[in-house]
């Protein structure tokens, strides 16, 4: 029968950080398998993009509603035709409920795959949202 006591419970992460313990808490860090490049760089522009939304998003969207009312008279008015076939096969998507379900799949996948780099943008655009 083994005792509990006499185990040696190894420390974690987290136990390095109450002890604040540096040097320790750089090992545990260099044994996960992170890139701390492409994490520095989502997180740059994640701040970025994140303090450009907060700062421009009105003039952005008033810009865009701007451009496709002033798009949809001109096409209303016959003066600009827009072959609307042509528009979808370009894009490559058709209204149509499978296609949003494939492409919310396909989505879903790519955000799986690439969790680091997810995480990494979603949290420099909140701090970025927050400073701006």
């Amino acid at each position: 029968m083994v005792h509990v006591e006499e185990i040696p419970a190894k420390q974690g992460f987290l136990d390095h950080i109450k002890n604040f313990d540096v040097s320790e808490i750089l090992k545990s860090l260099k044994a996960y398998p992170f890139n701390w490049v492409e994490i520095g760089t989502c997180v740059g522009i994640g701040v970025l993009s994140g303090f450009l939304f907060k700062k421009y998003f009105k003039t952005f969207v008033l810009t865009l509603l701007f451009g496709v009312i002033v798009i949809a008279m001109l096409d209303r008015l016959h003066l600009v035709h827009i072959d609307w076939d042509h528009v979808q096969s370009v894009v490559g998507v058709k209204p149509t409920q499978e296609a949003f379900h494939n492409l919310f799949q396909a989505g879903y996948a790519w955000v799986r795959l690439n969790l680091q780099a997810v995480i990494s943008f979603g949290s420099g655009f909140v701090v970025g949202y927050k400073v701006g």
